[in-house]
């Protein structure tokens, strides 16, 4: 009777030794998600912002050079006309009138246009690129357990 006392003493022991190793196992798990996670966010700011930065200079080059266009243009026309105020003038009349038909004609197809630049959806391969690196985190999280 006391061999037998033992033996279940012994189980317990053995089953409580095992619940503990498979908790400690589980919440190192859940830790390691976490910290992918975390990482895994920090890494879509930073390419949202990279993306974001090389938007903006490359639109601001190009802006710059268009502004630099539209001074010829002005200067020429102006010479052309006699004044320079009218070639100015001009200029600015053409500006305000196509960007009035752009804003009339093309503005649904603009702001998609920015909202897709915006907000990708998931099938694309910024995304991609982060899922495959969460799935081979996850796999060599696996492959340190078994």
């Amino acid at each position: 009777m006391l061999k037998e006392s033992s033996n279940i003493d012994n189980g317990k022991e053995a089953l409580g030794d095992l619940f503990k190793r498979n908790l400690s196992e589980t919440y190192r798990d859940i830790s390691e998600i976490i910290r992918a996670k975390i990482e895994l966010a920090k890494l879509d700011v930073f390419e949202v912002f990279a993306e974001f930065s090389s938007f903006f200079i490359a639109g601001l080059i190009g802006f710059g050079g268009f502004l630099l266009l539209l001074l010829s243009l002005a200067f020429y026309l102006g010479e052309i006309f006699g004044k320079t105020s009218l070639g100015f003038l001009t200029v600015g009349c053409a500006l305000l009138v196509i960007s009035f038909l752009l804003y009339k004609v093309m503005h649904e197809e603009f702001k998609a246009f920015i909202l897709h630049r915006l907000f990708k959806s998931e099938g694309e391969a910024s995304l991609g690129k982060n899922e495959k690196s969460v799935k081979k985190k996850s796999e060599l999280i696996e492959e340190e357990r078994g």
